[in-house]
């Protein structure tokens, strides 16, 4: 046998034990760097790899707080407050992870839009706004944070506000503008049966508003399901 086969032989048995023994020689990784033992080094994240990732806790954490909401009518008492306190909990997570996220990158307009949505659902409407200015200070033409800051308006009781968002959605962005109508005819509804300060008269004028923007508003229908779309 020649001495070259010979020695491929060796060096193929060597490797053959090594793997046997489950360890890998040091290698180079394309970095430049070496991992001997298995030992494989953490790689580091940007900060705006770090945002990405805070952000999508976020939205996991928002997503189940809306099933479990749509669970909460068919619960009957205590479960349905145990129900309720974990909602106001995967919120208050959502709204904590999206802060995180928009210190390590200012510019994500879509985290500040999401944090706005969670501290809305928390009843925290005028931080709400900020982070909904926040986001279309970024980007001013995002429907989304446009609907959602008009809802936040209408928890503030701003329906002047809400109703000139509404103007623009309907140019904008005609499904965004159905939807904050819907928003709107929810927001008349709750305020009468529980005023909080809101004349009968001014909920009267929104109702007339809203006819004649139904009738004459060329939107399309809110969806029947799906993500949550009240004012709340």
């Amino acid at each position: 046998m020649r001495k070259n086969q010979l020695r491929s032989i060796v060096v193929l048995g060597s490797w053959v034990a090594v793997l046997a023994l489950g360890v890998a020689p040091a290698m180079a990784d394309n970095s430049g760097s070496s991992r001997a033992g298995g030992d494989t080094a953490t790689p580091t994240l940007t900060p705006e790899q770090m945002a990405v990732d805070l952000y999508n806790q976020a939205q996991r954490a928002r997503d189940q707080a809306l099933k479990l909401e749509g669970k909460l009518p068919g619960l009957a008492e205590p479960k349905r407050a145990k129900s309720a306190q974990k909602i106001t909990d995967l919120f208050e997570r959502a709204a904590d992870k999206l802060e995180e996220s928009v210190d390590k990158n200012p510019y994500f307009f879509q985290a500040h839009s999401s944090r706005g949505y969670a501290l809305r659902r928390l009843g925290r409407y005028r931080e709400a706004l900020d982070a909904y200015d926040r986001a279309l200070t970024l980007n001013p033409n995002y429907p989304e944070a446009q609907e959602y800051r008009a809802e936040a308006y209408l928890g503030l009781n701003r329906v002047d506000d809400a109703q000139a968002a509404y103007n623009t959605l309907a140019t904008v962005s005609p499904e965004h503008a159905a939807q904050l109508l819907a928003a709107m005819s929810r927001w008349v509804e709750s305020r009468g049966s529980d005023p909080q300060g809101v004349a009968p008269e001014v909920l009267q004028k929104v109702s007339q508003w809203m006819s004649h923007q139904q009738g004459t508003a060329k939107t399309v229908a809110a969806p029947a399901s799906g993500r949550e779309r009240g004012w709340k």
